[in-house]
């Protein structure tokens, strides 16, 4: 068994502070941003600054709130809903209030989905994976249930438990991974199948977590199964967007890095090797007619 100790909140002082658990998810933001923006096609980085801003507020705001109606009977004041850095975030709430940001933004500024979205979605469950080691570090309200494994955790006097949000952090980090993977791979779209793994991921880790009351867990199961059948139509209507890496420029044009021109296009392959023979069939019938005129 493992003896475990969730680390202090640090007080800034006033009614101020900070603890891993929002330490934890502003780090996965922040790993979602930077490889969101790697896998973006260079005209289209320019969106993930605002893109990133909409989508850690309405993560917040969409945690915080489904908290506050969950455990409605603790909020005493409309101002306590807000109170985020007093923790008490659900995740599916997050993970609701930054798609629907994402979904507004893109469709302001008219931006093409696919290619957004094939970008942003293993990326975004990397980051949700990092953030969930926070609420394994805070140990608050988020526990597994009895276990006597050699590897349960035990907090103060409580009976070893399963470190249940661990075990979803793993999953998730190690899911957006292959999502990225075989995404690239199958050529379909990355959000498609990090949905999916999102989904199933907490269908089946759900089972070891302690659920007070019980009927979350029922609530949690249905919420997985949405999140996969999104993902499966996703997968269905979503295509894989060719470019979404490397965009695609015109035969001839160097590359984003100014040095080699891009390889040629099988179309154009053709198309020159075509030509030369083509070209030829002028030259001998002018040969012919002129062999014609001297005789």
């Amino acid at each position: 068994m493992i003896h475990f100790t969730p680390p202090p909140v640090w007080h800034l002082g006033g009614s101020f502070f900070v603890n891993i658990h929002s330490l934890a998810f502003c780090a996965g933001a922040l790993t979602a941003y930077f490889w969101t923006t790697k896998r973006l096609p260079k005209e289209l980085k320019e969106h993930v600054d605002n893109l990133a801003l909409w989508m850690t507020l309405g993560g917040i705001l969409g945690a915080r709130l489904l908290f506050a109606v969950v455990n409605y009977r603790s909020m005493h004041s409309l101002w306590q809903i807000f109170a985020f850095w007093e923790g008490g975030l659900i995740s599916y709430g997050g993970f609701l209030g930054a798609i629907l940001a994402w979904i507004v933004y893109i469709r302001l500024n008219k931006l093409p989905m696919p290619v957004m979205c094939h970008a942003m979605g293993p990326a975004a469950l990397l980051g949700w994976g990092i953030g969930r080691l926070g609420c394994f570090f805070a140990w608050n309200g988020e526990i597994g249930t009895p276990t006597q494994m050699p590897w349960g955790f035990i907090v103060g006097e409580d009976v070893p438990r399963h470190p249940v949000m661990l075990y979803l952090a793993l999953a998730h980090c190690t899911c957006a991974l292959l999502a990225a993977k075989y995404s690239e791979r199958l050529q379909i779209n990355g959000a498609a199948l990090s949905l999916i793994a999102f989904g199933l991921v907490r269908a089946i880790l759900d089972y070891w977590r302690d659920y007070n009351p019980a009927w979350l867990y029922q609530g949690s199961l249905a919420i997985s199964a949405l999140w996969v059948i999104f993902g499966l139509l996703l997968l269905k209507y979503l295509p894989y967007p060719p470019s979404s890496l490397q965009p695609e420029l015109p035969d001839g044009l160097p590359d984003s890095s100014g040095n080699q021109p891009l390889p040629v296009q099988p179309k154009f392959q053709a198309a020159e090797t075509a030509s030369p023979t083509s070209s030829q069939h002028p030259n001998s019938a002018s040969e012919t007619e002129t062999d014609n005129d001297e005789l």
